[in-house]
């Protein structure tokens, strides 16, 4: 034997379904726009850490810079020295003194040496820190603009749902008011349970199955359901949320065995 259910839902009641909806909406658009924002973050994030790396490679640079040119003043001055003790050592006739200069010259020339293979060693590495410099830089100026075209995109888009979150809060504020100038229970029902439930205070069992929890109901324990339908205030048996069928299937749907 069939079973006809012809609830009508008044238009708070509607609005409520519509309010909740909304309100489920309007949460999946804050994770759309958090999710959106730590793309555009990390992006560049990723700009300045690349920067960042080129910076200290440039620091790198002007170091090994002034430590050559300091090992190079160092060099003249020591060539000086070498050029006016060997001018000096030339017009000793003391044996002694000779000997004297003779072993400052060479001591002076081993330091000059020693000097003079830090300079060769660094200018190398110079060179090498310079190419990975410019080559570093020549990558980071191509991908910048790259990442800097899809910052463009992800900020359009983010305006875009920033826009769409304004404008549905403003609707969730007005759909609020009006629910509550004649219903505030309603509203109260649904911010008492709002975190419990995770906005699916209401719950549509149109197809037997509870939308928030899942459980299938029997045919038996659905028409059960079905025959005492009331809009806030039949539970599911298993969560205990709201539970209600779809407007437009409860008002014109023949529930058959």
């Amino acid at each position: 034997m069939g079973l006809n259910i012809f609830y009508r839902y008044s238009e708070d009641e509607k609005k409520v379904i519509d309010y909740q909806k909304k309100m489920i909406k309007k949460r999946q658009l804050e994770v759309k726009i958090r999710e959106k924002k730590k793309t555009i973050d990390d992006i560049e994030n990723s700009i300045l850490e690349k920067h960042k790396q080129i910076q200290e490679l440039g620091e790198k640079l002007k170091q090994y810079q002034e430590m050559i040119r300091e090992y190079k003043e160092r060099a003249k001055m020591l060539r000086d020295s070498l050029e006016r003790l060997k001018k000096e050592r030339d017009n000793i006739k003391d044996p002694e003194k000779f000997k004297m200069l003779t072993r400052e010259i060479s001591k002076l020339e081993k330091n000059l040496l020693e000097i003079q293979e830090n300079i060769i060693y660094f200018e190398g590495e110079y060179d090498e820190i310079k190419e990975r410099y410019q080559s570093m830089y020549e990558d980071f100026e191509k991908i910048k603009k790259e990442k800097e075209i899809i910052i463009k995109f992800l900020k359009n888009e983010l305006r875009n749902l920033e826009e769409e979150y304004k404008k549905l809060d403003e609707e969730l504020e007005r759909l609020k008011q009006e629910i509550k100038e004649k219903n505030p229970h309603y509203i109260e029902v649904f911010d008492n349970y709002k975190d419990l439930y995770g906005d699916l205070v209401f719950s549509d069992v149109s197809d037997g199955v509870c939308e928030g929890c899942g459980m299938k109901y029997s045919a038996v324990e659905f028409m059960e359901i079905l025959k005492k339908l009331q809009f806030g205030k039949s539970r599911c048996p298993y969560c205990g949320r709201f539970i209600y069928v779809r407007p437009e299937i409860a008002e014109n749907q023949d529930f058959s065995d």
